[in-house]
């Protein structure tokens, strides 16, 4: 395995590592991963599962580049002129463009955790190059199924429905005395702007928007594997719920999913970074197609 360090970019401002096999190791594959930012966290992924899943794929002779978003980690800041989600899907396509460069692949494969895997699935959509896109832990839709399993989950927890009446009449209590307490203070001036905490992501698309997006993907020849960690239980909690979800929209026996009970958000614990690991090099392992050597 060959990991070498390179600036790139329109400004040469995004930093990168990009993984190869040794030259004289076959078979080279035909596509290439990209790994960049899940949030604020640095191109090496959380827990550094970035470099674990590089350099798994390098056995089967898949490249790959793993960067900094511009304005994180080692990556210059961009100029500002535009959207940081229409920015992420530049420097991503630019990433491409590097990869090209320096190994020859045309064809590559999107890994996005959180929302990484958010900015992973906008440039898929935009960019024709991108043979499939893996987004780990992203938008999550309820089912009927999921809402039962979770208020068997707090029925086990709490003991019974009289508890759980309790907690909620407290919470209720609670959301009230809160209200009341934020009328007694002065209203902020109208010019302020006032930021609610909105949990992982700024919006959901609603479910027949991302079918549409994940059908146009297919109709392209895009692979799509969804990942969903055990930790958002509330939200996402058994191995079939995105196929419930979406079972409407003739999708489902198209796109593989996973639901990593035993893995948290972050994939916390060695195990779960193992797990995490393991799941994404199967599934990688399709794409290790050899190409001819010039």
């Amino acid at each position: 395995m060959i990991e070498h360090s390179i600036i790139f970019g329109k400004n040469a401002g995004l930093i990168a590592t990009i993984a190869t096999p040794l030259p004289n190791a076959l078979p080279h594959a035909d596509t290439g991963f990209i790994f960049f930012n899940a949030g604020v966290v640095h191109r090496v992924g959380v827990h550094r599962t970035n470099v674990t899943i590089a350099r798994a794929l390098v056995a089967l002779g898949i490249p790959s580049i793993r960067f900094d978003l511009a304005g994180l980690g080692d990556s210059a800041r961009a100029g500002g002129k535009i959207s940081f989600a229409e920015q992420t899907v530049l420097d991503i396509q630019d990433a491409m463009d590097a990869l090209t460069v320096a190994t020859g692949v045309r064809r590559f494969v999107l890994y996005g955790v959180c929302s990484g895997a958010v900015h992973s699935y906008s440039a898929a959509l935009v960019d024709e190059r991108v043979a499939g896109v893996a987004m780990f832990d992203t938008f999550k839709y309820p089912t009927y199924k999921a809402q039962m399993r979770r208020i068997t989950f707090r029925l086990k927890k709490y003991g019974s429905m009289t508890a759980i009446i309790k907690r909620g009449v407290g919470i209720g209590f609670r959301s009230i005395s809160n209200a009341l307490t934020l009328l007694r203070k002065p209203t902020a001036p109208k010019t302020e702007r006032v930021v609610s905490s909105i949990g992982f992501f700024a919006y959901r698309p609603l479910k027949a928007e991302f079918a549409f997006g994940l059908r146009t993907l297919l109709n392209r020849g895009t692979k799509i594997f969804l990942i969903y960690a055990g930790s958002g239980f509330e939200h996402y909690n058994y191995a079939d719920q995105f196929k419930d979800a979406f079972k409407s929209f003739g999708i489902t026996d198209q796109v593989e999913t996973a639901f990593l009970l035993d893995v948290d958000h972050t994939a916390t614990r060695l195990a779960a970074q193992t797990e995490l690991v393991a799941c994404m090099t199967q599934w990688a392992a399709q794409f290790s197609t050899a190409r001819e050597e010039n």
